[in-house]
């Protein structure tokens, strides 16, 4: 297994990229991977990520020999300021942000709407590039790939709202374990999914008011989604 070169990034960098990725992860719209894409550590942070929990796995398995190859590919450099960062913005901007929608709901969706469309330029330009770089031209497998993640995505954001319901565990769960997808797949906004499946007030309310128990839940549905 050849490891995974890393770029030398600054700790302080990383912080404030972390910040960015989790300030827009409490606003639907953006995805924190279209975040990552853009300050240029979407593909390093994905590589560390993955070889960390295959770490965590070949050590559960006992491949000790294994995990060291695994742990030689994790760039903490990035991942701890990273995360740290992620933290400390979601739990300092969730209470105002989530006032603001209760508040001004029509502006509120309205700001939502246009970072939706803004961030569709960030996979267009991307697309634009690599298509130039490579001098290839686009066929009708992207054109597939493309209808089918439309499709996908459409079927996912049009589920009706279940603000009705209680959040119990075995609805907080599988929703975490979809939004955290938002790092994976750029252009998927975790928190769209939580506001269409009727969790996004309610997470940003029980990270306000440091509900641990919602939170706990919450977080191994992250955990089991990232494993996924």
């Amino acid at each position: 297994m050849s490891q995974t070169p890393q770029r030398r990034t600054s700790l302080i960098g990383n912080f404030i990229r972390g910040a960015l990725i989790g300030v827009v992860e409490t606003i639907p719209g953006i995805s924190g991977g279209t975040v990552a894409l853009v300050v240029g550590i979407y593909h390093e942070l994905i590589e560390s990520a993955s070889a960390l929990i295959r770490w965590a796995l070949s050590l559960v398995r006992g491949r000790r020999a294994e995990a060291r190859e695994y742990w030689g590919n994790i760039s903490w450099r990035l991942l701890i300021p990273l995360g740290i960062g992620m933290v400390v913005a979601v739990f300092t901007v969730a209470g105002p942000v989530v006032n603001l929608v209760e508040t001004y709901p029509a502006q509120m969706r309205s700001i939502f709407f246009g970072m939706v469309a803004a961030s569709v330029l960030v996979p267009l330009l991307m697309v634009r590039d690599d298509v130039s770089y490579r001098r290839k031209q686009l066929g009708i497998k992207h054109l597939i790939f493309f209808i089918v993640a439309a499709i996908v995505s459409f079927i996912v954001l049009s589920l009706p709202a279940t603000l009705s319901l209680e959040p119990h565990w075995y609805i907080i769960m599988p929703a975490a374990a979809i939004a955290v997808s938002a790092l994976v797949l750029p252009g998927l906004s975790g928190s769209l999914v939580l506001l269409t499946v009727g969790l996004y007030e309610p997470t940003l309310r029980a990270v306000e008011a440091l509900d641990l128990g919602y939170i706990a839940v919450f977080g191994a549905g992250l955990a089991l989604g990232a494993v996924v």
